[in-house]
């Protein structure tokens, strides 16, 4: 399972990998921190290497400096 620090599958439209540094969750929300991510609100991105409740394939809600955040189906 995920460790901080360990490098899990992101795919917005093409496929990369980014280093998820912190999770949370509040409800059926899911934070991710990505450093320096360039993803935007209204982009899908497909998340795996997570647990089952962080892993999918989501729209993502909110977008910051270094988080992204996404409604989990699996909550």
């Amino acid at each position: 399972n995920f460790a901080i620090g360990d490098a899990v599958a992101i795919a917005p439209g093409l496929s990369h990998t980014e280093v998820i540094t912190s999770r949370e969750s509040s409800g059926t929300t899911r934070t991710i921190t990505v450093a320096g991510h360039d993803f935007a609100v209204g982009e899908q991105i497909t998340v795996s290497g997570l647990t089952a409740d962080y892993n999918g394939t989501f729209i993502i809600d909110s977008a910051a400096t270094d988080t992204v955040s996404y409604t989990a189906v699996n909550a």
